[in-house]
């Protein structure tokens, strides 16, 4: 047979598309009697809804009647994909005559020497047409044009020019293909290298992060300060927050290969930053007595004073019993007022109480620079109760020797007699959360001298509540993991990395 140059053409088009195609669509024939199995045991298997489940040695290779991928249900339809790819392209057998049909003047059929050609073709006995196998398997999540080689097949054997304009012209085809590779070989693909370098990119961002949040965390457990008067890279002393992030660098090598080859812009250790997570302490620090006292009663100490830069501040302690029926003096924050008359404090005060989640209705007195403002404690009756509480308490060892009423009530709680004398424990608790003298509000002033100094007296509201409550209850901070504030501070701003 004679060699003709539009033969010669197809070859030269299709050969780059054939060595893709070869790596991972193999031959496969498949005689007739076979696909008509197939095609009953499907239809029997498969009703017209959504399918869920399949037999994947059931599946019909013939072209013309093949279920659509579209059918199956989403969770399956890429395993379906992977069976239909490992099968191969469906062939007749070697022995198959291929029908004549008529067209035009001329009579034409598919000529089997295409399968060596085209390694995409598909051809159904059942319907006499040409399929394509990428297409079919992906043209439903492709975005590229029609459904020739999908749904309605080829037959126009006169033109079968077309066959290799398919699979040089069509974007559809190439990314199919593309898709159909990336399947078989997840670890070589574009998405898969881009997931894994996102992968280690927020790994990086962790350890930078985190790098940030420990010398964060150590400055404000000592109430140093962050910044220094030149943080140039050539500066000798660029501030205590930069100077501790290098030192952290020096002791642990894997620490300072992340950071010395993050982007300039993702450095993790920018004033925001370093405010943003002094912020998520102080938030967690916050968070944590607030559950601590649940919906129980508390009593409010405040006090007002100015600080270096001449400024009124009025600092807030909450008085209450634990869950374990210890008594505990926290520091709520403290609020910047412009006067401190008794109704600028009293909204300050609520605004604060509001912010943190307090209601009023749970305060039990109120003390202000050693005077106090009782409320009314609704009268109960607990006569009944209370003696044989005297009864109970006389005849167990564990109550003797206790010095108080707050070793008292912590001895209840650890014998679970909170709940059986409930009435005289409320009274307990009440008892404890009275005003008293105490020293907690004098702290939070002598604090604040050491916070905001004559040398550090230039300091935001926020950031000087922020640095406050890290300090004065530094004790809390020890017991809040990192995770807890990653994840706080994570959530505070759109960031570029997650955790």
């Amino acid at each position: 047979m004679e060699i003709t140059i539009d033969r010669v053409r197809q070859k030269h088009w299709v050969e780059t598309d054939s060595i893709m195609m070869k790596k991972f669509f193999p031959e496969l024939s498949r005689d007739k009697a076979t696909s008509s199995a197939n095609l009953e045991a499907s239809e029997t298997q498969h009703p017209n809804e959504s399918i869920k489940v399949v037999d994947y040695e059931l599946l019909e290779t013939d072209p013309g009647i093949r279920l659509p991928i579209s059918s199956y249900h989403p969770d399956i339809q890429n395993e379906v994909r992977k069976a239909y790819l490992k099968i191969g392209r469906h062939q007749p057998p070697h022995n198959f005559v291929y029908p004549w049909s008529v067209q035009g003047k001329q009579r034409r059929r598919f000529c089997k020497n295409w399968f060596d050609l085209y390694d995409w073709i598909d051809y159904s006995e059942s319907k006499d047409l040409a399929f394509c196998l990428p297409c079919f398997l992906f043209k439903n999540v492709s975005k590229y044009g029609g459904d020739h080689f999908v749904g309605d097949g080829f037959g126009d054997w006169k033109h079968a020019q077309r066959l290799a304009n398919h699979a040089t012209s069509s974007n559809s085809h190439v990314n199919c293909v593309h898709m159909g590779y990336a399947l078989m070989n997840p670890n070589q693909s574009i998405k898969a290298a881009f997931v894994n370098q996102t992968k280690q990119m927020n790994v990086e961002y962790r350890v930078r992060v985190n790098t940030s949040l420990i010398a964060t965390k150590f400055l404000l457990r000592c109430g140093m300060p962050f910044r220094g008067s030149d943080e140039s890279l050539n500066s000798l002393f660029k501030g205590p927050f930069l100077e501790l992030v290098d030192t952290l660098k020096e002791i642990n090598p894997e620490i300072a290969s992340v950071i010395d080859c993050a982007p300039g812009n993702n450095l993790m250790t920018a004033p925001k930053i370093q405010k943003d997570l002094a912020a998520a302490c102080a938030c967690e620090i916050t968070q944590q007595i607030i559950c601590d006292i649940a919906d129980d009663v508390f009593f409010v100490l405040i006090d007002e004073s100015g600080d270096v830069a001449g400024k009124e501040q009025m600092a807030v302690v909450i008085r209450y019993v634990s869950s374990e029926g210890l008594v505990k003096e926290r520091f709520l924050g403290i609020v910047s007022v412009k006067e401190t008359s008794a109704k600028s404090l009293k909204e300050a005060l609520e605004k604060l109480l509001s912010i943190n989640g307090l209601s009023l209705s749970s305060i039990r007195g109120q003390g202000y620079d050693g005077a106090s403002n009782m409320r009314d404690v609704p009268e109960v009756v607990v006569r009944h109760q209370l003696q044989n509480y005297v009864r109970n308490v006389r005849c167990d060892p564990n109550f003797a020797k206790l010095k108080g009423l707050s070793d008292l009530c912590a001895k209840l709680v650890e014998t679970n007699k909170c709940k059986t004398f409930d009435m005289v424990y409320k009274l307990l608790k009440l008892a404890l959360v009275l005003p008293v003298a105490t020293a907690s509000v004098e702290r939070v002033f002598s604090a604040m001298k050491f916070v905001k100094s004559q040398l550090c007296n230039k300091m935001s509201d926020q950031w000087l509540n922020d640095r406050l409550v890290t300090f004065i209850e530094r004790d809390v901070l020890g017991t809040i993991n990192n995770d807890v504030i990653l994840a706080h501070f994570q959530e505070m701003d759109s960031r570029r990395f997650s955790l």
